[in-house]
């Protein structure tokens, strides 16, 4: 139901295009294929500039000995394990049978190839910073061979790297998988999109050809309550989206995450926005992440340093939620739908914990739907002196 879903609310936010061009004297048809290879380029071109902006062979394996070695030292200091002992703190002795499993997987994760040891130890004779990340990386290794020599037997050991490689294995093999079984139904969900594009009419007369002469025109004002109601939440969405990942980008960017990095997570936290609040989390996440794994900082902000930049990014953040809460909300999603943002908040909530992510997902236009229902029902009983 997910991709079909999706499908029809995207169509709905795309009708006002496909309608532009139409009064342009360009056929439907010909509008909805100009809409999808305009989608398709966009799309490619931005998969290309984000290429683009990927590291290279250098520069990933710089970022996986910076994200190994970020990750251990936090995690030794939060458990507070010097030099990687086994006795840590009470979180660490009440957590360990939990947290360490996930650390090694990480650490086979980010696991250098035996091509990327070769480049590193090739560039420590020219580059100092290479140097370090040699240091860094022969201490994450230490540290990773003492706390082998600290479990209770090699048969524990060889059982964890067994389950490690079979893991390994099925994280190849399960993109694929899912690939396999997801495709059919996003298939299923772009004809939904065509077809409802293409649609002038004839589904709604088909419902309509089932109602009797006595409740016509009352059915017909509430479908087209309903539809109006669905085409300003899927318009309001995607202009919530575009807006909210702009300001990603922008606030981020004042941080000092260069640009090229600041568009990206900003373009993943606006996509991510589909969920309330997961736009948010996204932002802050990506935010994180680039501080913890480099050190280019090119903030306009003189004060901004290394020592500052996780809050820098952290304000950056809820200077961005704040606009969202403040102006977005209110103004593009709430004025829309006429929702005020404690009924979004709770209605996500209620929706997560009842159903899950698909409620989560569904919440804010499943209450756009009812309260238009509902208001569009009085109306025409009112109309007619039923009430």
């Amino acid at each position: 139901m997910l991709p079909c879903l999706a499908s029809a609310l995207l169509a709905y936010a795309c009708d006002p295009a496909v309608e532009f061009l139409e009064r342009r004297r360009i056929p439907r048809s010909l509008a909805i294929a100009v809409l999808i290879l305009s989608a398709l380029a966009a799309v490619i071109g931005t998969m290309n500039a984000i290429r683009t902006a990927a590291p290279s062979p250098e520069g990933v394996t710089e970022l996986k000995v910076r994200a190994v070695h970020a990750i251990n030292t936090h995690y030794s200091d939060l458990m507070g394990l010097p030099n990687g002992m086994s006795a840590g703190n009470r979180f660490y002795q009440f957590f360990r049978s939990e947290t360490d499993p996930q650390l090694k997987k990480i650490n086979r994760i980010l696991a250098l190839t035996p091509e990327e040891e070769r480049l590193l130890v090739s560039r420590t004779s020219t580059d100092e910073k290479w140097r370090k990340l040699l240091r860094q990386h022969l201490e994450d290794n230490a540290m990773l061979e003492r706390s082998a020599q600290l479990e209770e037997s090699k048969v524990t050991v060889r059982h964890d790297d067994s389950n490690g490689l079979a893991a390994g294995q099925g994280a190849i093999d399960a993109p694929l998988g899912a690939i396999a079984h997801a495709l059919p139904h996003w298939v299923a969900a772009f004809l939904m999109f065509v077809f409802i594009l293409m649609d002038r009419g004839e589904i709604k007369r088909g419902l309509l050809s089932l109602v009797s002469n006595r409740f016509f025109e009352p059915v017909l004002s509430i479908l087209s309550d309903i539809e109006t109601t669905m085409r300003q939440y899927a318009r309001a969405l995607f202009t919530q989206c575009v807006l909210l990942g702009g300001t990603v980008s922008a606030t981020l960017a004042l941080a000092g995450i260069p640009f090229k990095w600041a568009a990206v997570i900003g373009f993943f936290s606006g996509m991510s926005n589909v969920m309330p609040y997961a736009g948010i989390a996204a932002a802050l996440l990506g935010g994180l992440s680039y501080a913890a794994l480099a050190d280019d900082i090119r903030s306009p902000f003189s004060f901004v340093n290394e020592s500052n930049f996780y809050l820098a990014i952290l304000a950056a953040v809820l200077l961005t939620d704040a606009i969202k809460n403040i102006v977005y909300d209110p103004l593009v999603l709430g004025g829309a739908l006429k929702l005020q943002p404690v009924v979004i908040v709770l209605g996500v909530a209620v929706g997560a914990t009842i159903f899950g992510l698909l409620g989560a997902l569904f919440a804010v236009p499943a209450i756009a739907l009812v309260r238009a229902l509902v208001g569009s029902v009085l109306r025409q009983l009112r109309a007619y002196g039923e009430i």
